[in-house]
């Protein structure tokens, strides 16, 4: 399946499927919005909204208010952009914030009023699939693949081959609740490196094994703190390759900051800062516990997922 940019934005036949997919994340909000033709996705629209829905949620269980207001100031926002375009299709998927969160049902009533359309809580499992068929349709890489994401709330692992998944598994550890537990004060230490590390690789043992005996070709990276690690190891020129060395010299790079709010990641990762040390100790983590050798990175993610798959059923 081919995807493209459109350049003319707004300008759509209205011959065309357009669909708007929101993905309502734990750090943030992610619309997308395409044109869905035979074999093909246009992306006619794509923003990110910095939410921090999942903030505080570790420690009380519940969306603070803070947290649900600049929700729903996002969703304003957005409600505003979905109504500019002809839009057929509206799906809005939902991830770990919401399906932990004691008072989820309070945010989608409020919700509702400002963006009026249904709200689906998906599993764990369910947002694992999605985010590989997203991959798998954009990449189209035939060997047997490894796909992970690290979101805010939690991180999702997935063994494929072409379309099918054959692996699926969602953790709960994500940039978001990793910084509230262990980088809260924005500090950055050796130690609260290696106590995130170490909590990460308490909660990927489990599935290590499996994984680990199972294999893969290839190892395909997604998701915006991911995107933002490969950007800054970039930018400060640390090997050619993202593998476990590379990281953990990014992560003695990251240390000599001593505070988050000093770091130099690039004006595109400005917004990425205080959660980037939590995303960066989660990735080695995986690193090490499933022995990645090295990682590419996928533009795809749980919104192209959502279109890929909207796309299949219209065949």
């Amino acid at each position: 399946m081919n995807i493209k940019p459109n350049k003319n934005d707004q300008l759509t036949s209205s011959t065309q499927n357009n669909v708007a997919v929101l993905d309502i994340g734990s750090n943030s909000f992610h619309l997308i919005i395409v044109s869905l033709n035979p074999n093909e996705l246009s992306i006619l629209h794509k923003a990110k909204y910095k939410v921090g829905l999942a903030e505080d949620l570790i420690n009380t269980g519940l969306l603070s208010h803070q947290a649900i207001s600049n929700g729903l100031e996002a969703l304003k926002k957005i409600n505003t952009v979905v109504d500019s375009y002809p839009i057929d299709h509206v799906r809005i998927i939902a991830t770990q914030a919401l399906r932990s969160a004691k008072n989820t049902e309070d945010f989608i009533s409020q919700a509702g009023k400002v963006f009026p359309y249904p709200i689906e809580v998906i599993s764990g499992k369910e947002e694992a699939r999605l985010i590989y068929k997203g991959v798998v349709s954009r990449e189209q890489a035939s060997d047997v693949q490894l796909v992970i994401d690290i979101g805010g709330g939690s991180s999702e692992f997935v063994i494929g081959q072409s379309i099918q998944a054959k692996l699926l598994n969602s953790i709960n550890i994500g940039c978001v609740s990793f910084t509230n537990q262990f980088f809260s004060h924005g500090e950055l230490t050796e130690h609260a490196f290696n106590q995130a590390i170490e909590a990460a690789c308490k909660e990927i043992e489990p599935i290590s094994s499996e994984y680990i005996t199972h294999g893969w070709d290839v190892c395909f990276g997604t998701s915006g703190s991911i995107e933002s690690i490969f950007s800054v190891m970039q930018m400060m020129k640390i090997g050619n390759q993202v593998n476990l060395h590379n990281l953990e010299t990014l992560m003695s790079q990251i240390i000599t900051f001593k505070s988050a709010n000093l770091l130099k990641l690039g004006v595109i990762n400005e917004d990425r800062k205080c959660v980037f040390p939590a995303g960066l100790a989660i990735l080695i983590a995986m690193f090490r516990t499933l022995k990645i050798d090295q990682m590419a990175f996928s533009q795809a993610d749980l919104g192209q997922g959502v279109a890929f798959e909207l796309m299949d059923q219209q065949d």
